[in-house]
């Protein structure tokens, strides 16, 4: 987790939501961290800023990611069954108010520093394995899609539909209600 040098405010990283990049950013101006951009650390910030990503687009830039020898068709399987933590899932989600998604990943990081009183920053893709434009769909045929996580699927739809036309959605932090 970064936290800003003198606000109350965090930015919880997820693996392949443009966290590297972000993270490089925020170092640069103002922002540390006590532990790796993709852990969590006590006391939560007031304010937590996350990224996510629609979920099969998310499995693609894993695959690029690791770079494996074999297909997409042949790599998704084993790499759900073999992955041995809870792959999809976000973990910071619970303490996020500022949520970004990665397709509105400026435009939502430009709003969301203004909106907390920061000046925007502008985010550099210097960590971006290439896939030559080819989306998500590309990948997928049906059955791979079955494979994925209901679950995963349904929450990110459903954060994705409260969002409509805002650049970032806003969350109430249910881990700070009580």
């Amino acid at each position: 987790m970064y936290r800003h040098n003198t606000l109350d405010i965090g930015f919880i990283a997820h693996p392949k939501t443009a966290s590297t990049s972000l993270s490089r950013v925020l170092q640069k101006n103002g922002w540390s961290s006590k532990t790796g951009h993709h852990e969590i650390d006590e006391p939560i910030p007031a304010q937590v800023i996350s990224v996510i990503r629609e979920p099969h687009d998310w499995h693609v830039s894993w695959f690029f990611h690791v770079a494996p020898k074999s297909s997409f068709a042949e790599w998704l399987p084993v790499f759900l069954r073999e992955a041995g933590w809870p792959y999809g899932r976000f973990d910071g989600l619970v303490h996020t108010t500022h949520l970004i998604f990665y397709k509105r990943l400026q435009v939502g990081f430009d709003a969301v520093m203004a909106d907390l009183g920061l000046q925007p920053l502008e985010l550099p893709f210097d960590n971006v394995k290439g896939r030559a434009g080819r989306p998500s769909d590309e990948f997928f045929t049906p059955e791979l899609s079955e494979l994925l996580d209901p679950a995963l699927i349904a929450s990110y739809a459903a954060l994705e539909a409260q969002l409509g036309d805002q650049p970032y959605l806003e969350l109430p932090c249910p881990a700070k209600a009580n």
